[in-house]
């Protein structure tokens, strides 16, 4: 459930956090913390703080809405549109040089 605040609107990161302390065990309520005070909050304890990686760079939800990429990587993105062409994961080689032949 965690890996879904990637793909929740930014100015709802916080709402949809608080539902997460209400939803999971105290067990695993440090997780969450941990999670909060590198990739979320601002203010911890009362200070201000940054984020050590702040939600701009890894959320996804415009991106997603708008049919962009979800990574920043070209190289995985020009992988997976590869793979799209070729159909399966592992081809032999002449299958790969005839598909490179096809593109």
């Amino acid at each position: 459930m965690i890996l879904a605040s990637a793909f929740v609107k930014i100015d709802d990161i916080d709402n949809s956090i608080n539902l997460l302390y209400d939803e999971f065990p105290e067990e695993i309520f440090p997780l969450l913390e941990w999670f909060e005070e590198n990739y979320i909050s601002t203010d911890i304890r009362n200070r201000c703080r940054s984020q050590r990686y702040p939600p701009i760079i890894w959320n996804v939800h415009e991106r997603v809405l708008n049919k962009e990429d979800r990574t920043n990587n070209h190289a995985e993105t020009a992988n997976r549109r590869l793979n799209l062409q070729m159909a399966v994961d592992h081809l032999t080689l002449w299958a790969f040089i005839s598909c490179l032949k096809r593109i």
